[in-house]
């Protein structure tokens, strides 16, 4: 596999998982608008949902960055990446239940097979010599 089909790939699975959110967030189902208005209404903000946005912010930010060191084969950032995802995970957890339209949650399903796929091809050959070059000049 060649450098510009592994961008490829890492940007086109970015994308949709981007996707995802957006139809989610701008096109919501009925049942997601009563569901959001009444978990709301009886949950109000709390220091744990506070410590949980600060960590999501941390882990998107080192998603972007891992993203752009991806693209790059900056060797640390295939760790990025993986300790971004686990910052990303108690926010599931804690965050009220998510109900997804279809289609958002076809492209959700999509991404995060397809960031199952990066990671995997990160660490075999031939990607991972890639990453493991002394020079890596952004061809």
């Amino acid at each position: 596999m060649s450098k510009n089909i592994f961008r490829t790939i890492v940007l086109l699975i970015f994308v949709i998982a981007i996707l995802s959110g957006v139809l989610g967030y701008y096109y919501p189902t009925k049942a997601t608008l009563e569901f959001y208005e009444f978990y709301y209404s009886v949950h109000a903000a709390t220091e744990d949902s506070i410590l949980i946005t600060a960590t999501f912010f941390v882990g998107a930010i080192l998603m972007i960055g891992s993203l752009i060191g991806i693209l790059l084969f900056w060797r640390p950032s295939r760790w990025l990446y993986i300790i971004s995802y686990i910052l990303l995970i108690p926010s599931y957890y804690i965050e009220p239940t998510f109900i997804y339209s279809p289609t958002s949650k076809i492209l959700y399903d999509i991404g995060m097979i397809g960031s199952g796929v990066i990671l995997a091809a990160m660490f075999l050959e031939p990607i991972n010599s890639m990453f493991n070059k002394k020079s890596n000049k952004a061809n």
